[in-house]
């Protein structure tokens, strides 16, 4: 069935680009002739268009660089559109200027359409330009579909009513949008200052006011690490004791000699031995230049309360799938939260005879970025499948008797972010090493608090992320109802049809006898003897 035409509203005609504006094309000079350069012609690109139709000449050339190349310098009040390179951006010239390859240019009859209405018109007619361009092997619209191009002609005053209503709703919604993004940036504040009262003890109360208000006794942070750095000393003793064991049952029974529970506890004990000779404790941080902590509180290393820090390996490309592990990458740890961002993850699927233990990752790790945007954290909380890390993300395994979700938070605010990155290094390549992540000091509360402090953070978290959603959302209706106000327009719905203005009918027999003067002007000139002598013949952009 034939689609039927929406009916024009009154006094309005449909035109053509071509038959309307001339259209010229646009080049550039040779970059290698420094005398067609920095001169004082301005020379826009596609990349000079702003989204407010702005633009903004960051290079300019010479008359004889004009000359010699197939730029053409348009008048001001030109509209600018890209029809390759950055194609859908227009913009409007406020002076003379000549432009790239990248663009045509759509120059006005004198007095008879308004400059700022086309380029309103124009910004809704690049959109059906992408589509156009969409699927085609070189992303852009030729001059010729570009001439053929519909152009909807109200009358003059119109036009005026039109661009007048236009601006002002335009304006309100921009008022609107720059207040929503100013809400989304004093949320981000928020965000830091909700972390840098967490990290000083001032976001909920301490564990030693509860204790003196109740009459009761608490563990300070001190007595804490005392225990963690207890437990950590066992742990490598015992599993280095337990490795010694292993390899002294493997020669008993390579020798063919029975290996009994007696031999069992002396391997174990030896080993035992061995692990406590060869046991370095963890180094504690340097606190001459520490802010001073609250009460209860102490300071430490990343080093004394992990575990072990470790990061992933080499090499995993060649293990890429569709299916299998979840491979963890930076771009999976993000600014906002200490959750892992699984939005667009990658598969691994690992032979059996490859060994992935190192980088294999836990409930409750703590994994920090250290190449390329270093210092994002996460923590490992919700994640139920086996999951490895690549060489670009740390591992650290914290103490079971912390939270790691504070210490998270922590090396999210300003202040923990600042001390794992004071030893960032490298001129060329920034990066993190895992000593530098073991000597990063952390500012260590009470067990309990620590708790407390992460459930608040993360109260708070969830609240402005749903503060954030409802903001984006907002933002996103704005900028649809952008597109409507210009749809409304150019569809007669915006402003009153006045039946006393100039039909556009005869804007259009104006137009068309003006373009054909400038036609046969044109023709004349160009077939003068003068014009051409010594001038180099310009191409089509």
């Amino acid at each position: 069935m034939k689609k039927t035409e929406k009916k024009l509203p009154i006094h309005w005609e449909k035109s053509t680009i071509g038959e309307i504006f001339e259209v010229m094309g646009g080049g550039t000079p040779d970059t290698k002739n420094e005398h067609y350069w920095d001169g004082s012609i301005p020379w826009a690109t596609s990349a000079d268009l702003d989204p407010n139709h702005q633009i903004t000449f960051r290079k300019s050339i010479t008359n004889k660089g004009l000359a010699n190349s197939a730029s053409n310098l348009v008048p001001k009040d030109s509209v600018i559109v890209a029809t390759r390179v950055g194609l859908g951006k227009v913009g409007l010239a406020k002076t003379e200027l000549c432009f790239s390859q990248d663009c045509q240019a759509l120059v006005f009859p004198k007095d008879q359409c308004s400059p700022y209405f086309t380029v309103l018109q124009m910004s809704l007619i690049v959109q059906n330009f992408k589509a156009i361009s969409r699927g085609t092997t070189i992303s852009g619209i030729t001059k010729k579909q570009l001439l053929e191009t519909s152009f909807l002609l109200p009358p003059l005053p119109e036009q005026h009513r039109i661009v007048e209503a236009i601006e002002s709703y335009l304006t309100r919604l921009d008022d609107a949008i720059a207040s929503l993004e100013r809400a989304l940036v004093n949320l981000k504040r928020y965000r830091a200052s909700v972390l840098k009262a967490a990290v000083e003890g001032r976001l909920v109360p301490t564990e030693a006011e509860l204790a003196r208000q109740e009459g009761r006794e608490y563990e300070p942070a001190s007595v804490l690490l005392e225990r963690i750095l207890a437990e950590r000393k066992q742990r490598f003793i015992e599993e280095e004791a337990e490795k010694e064991r292993a390899k002294e049952e493997a020669k008993a029974r390579d020798k063919g000699k029975p290996w009994t529970k007696k031999d069992d506890a002396k391997a174990l004990q030896k080993g035992r031995e061995k692990a406590e000779a060869k046991y370095q404790e963890p180094q504690a941080p340097d606190t001459s230049e520490l802010p001073d902590l609250p009460e209860g509180w102490c300071w430490a290393s990343l080093g004394q309360i992990s575990l072990f820090v470790t990061s992933g390996s080499r090499g995993w490309a060649q293990f890429y799938s569709k299916q299998g592990a979840i491979f963890l990458r930076i771009g999976n740890l993000t600014r906002e939260s200490i959750s892992l961002d699984l939005g667009e993850i990658q598969r691994v699927s690992l032979a059996t005879n490859v060994e992935g233990t190192r980088s294999l990752v836990k409930k409750n790790d703590l994994l920090i970025s250290i190449t390329a945007d270093i210092g994002s954290v996460a923590v490992v909380k919700d994640l139920d499948e086996e999951a490895y890390i690549n060489q670009h993300i740390a591992l650290l395994r914290p103490s079971v008797l912390l939270s790691p979700f504070f210490i998270g938070w922590f090396l999210k605010s300003e202040l923990g972010n600042e001390l794992l990155l004071r030893n960032c290094r490298g001129a060329t390549k920034q990066g993190l090493g895992l000593n530098d992540i073991r000597e990063t000091p952390i500012a260590l509360p009470p067990l309990v608090e620590q708790s407390s402090i992460s459930e608040a953070i993360e109260n708070i978290a969830s609240q402005q992320e749903n503060s954030k959603h409802v903001i984006s959302a907002n933002i996103a209706r704005c900028q649809r109802l952008r597109q409507s106000i210009l749809k409304w327009a150019f569809e007669g719905r915006l402003v009153d049809q006045d039946p006393n203005d100039e039909p556009a009918s005869v804007l259009l027999e104006r137009i068309r006898a003006e373009r054909e003067g400038q036609a046969s002007t044109s023709a004349a000139k160009e077939a003068s003897p003068a014009k051409k002598r010594g001038r180099k013949k310009k191409t089509e952009a």
